[in-house]
């Protein structure tokens, strides 16, 4: 009898054991392809060194930017000399590609990676193309799928593809609600970014706007900001106070609007780049 009841007791810890949604949670990481990622006083996130190799000798950081189409890379050109352009293979975690080619930034004419470190690479979203990637902000890492993982608790906003990852966003500024396509953009260290023609079409008052610079790959442009009161992505928001969106001057970035990480990182985030769907989980429960 008490052999019965020992190993009556082994079995149902294993049940319980297993039950555990928390364990769950630490297989489904195991499980997934986990790439580190670290946050820099530029509120950039990167991912961690021993994650990104080139040419499986080269191994430098990745700046993942998913405002970058195309799959090329984006690179110093302190690294000029050690990379061949057209002979790019990229592995990031388990995943490898080879990529169509390289776009060396001269230090002169920008100073991104005087900010992201010269041993940096810049790679887009299609690197993850066919792929599900998980964005843990509060736990600093990137899960990678191969199917959908349990979005039982997240809301669903389809993302318009192209060469862009477009979801729709709303932004009350002065009373006003503007709505409008936004870039899916990690490499906006900002809440959200919109043209300038917004401004014109909702009849915003700029009078105590802030202006200022923005660094971009390519170098700095011009741009102003403002309060706003809310940021609402499908049927979930960010209210936060002091939160400001930036606009871009210049017919250059005629039409450009940008949902940036200062955003993203209030959520547990999904992006699904086989159906292209966002799915997104407030990391504070909102009322």
């Amino acid at each position: 009898m008490k052999k019965f009841l020992l190993i009556l007791t082994v079995i149902l810890s294993f049940v319980f054991y297993n039950c555990n949604p928390k364990q769950r949670t630490e297989t489904l990481c195991c499980l997934a392809d986990t790439i580190p990622m670290q946050c820099n006083e530029y509120n950039f996130f990167l991912f961690a060194l021993k994650n990104a190799v080139i040419n499986d000798s080269l191994q430098l950081n990745v700046f993942f930017d998913t405002g970058l189409p195309g799959k090329w890379i984006v690179v110093s050109d302190s690294l000029q000399s050690e990379l061949n352009r057209d002979s790019i293979f990229l592995q990031i975690g388990k995943t490898k590609m080879l990529m169509e080619g390289v776009d060396f930034v001269e230090s002169n004419r920008s100073n991104v990676f005087n900010v992201i470190g010269k041993n940096t690479i810049i790679a887009g979203w299609r690197f993850f193309e066919n792929k599900i990637i998980e964005l843990s902000f509060d736990n600093q890492y990137v899960l990678v799928h191969e199917k959908l993982p349990d979005i039982t608790e997240y809301s669903k906003t389809k993302i318009d593809s192209s060469n862009y990852l477009f979801v729709t966003i709303e932004v009350v500024l002065q009373g006003k609600t503007i709505k409008d396509k936004a870039i899916i953009d990690t490499g906006a260290g900002s809440y959200a970014s919109f043209s300038s023609e917004v401004i014109k079409k909702y009849d915003i008052d700029i009078t105590d706007a802030y202006h200022g610079e923005t660094m971009k790959a390519n170098g700095l442009s011009r741009r102003y900001s403002l309060f706003v009161d809310t940021i609402k992505i499908g049927d979930l928001y960010v209210a936060k106070q002091r939160m400001r969106v930036g606009f871009e001057q210049g017919k250059r970035h005629k039409g450009v609007s940008l949902l940036g990480v200062r955003t993203l990182e209030n959520f547990s985030v999904v992006l699904d780049l086989i159906d292209y769907n966002m799915y997104l989980k407030p990391l504070i429960q909102q009322e």
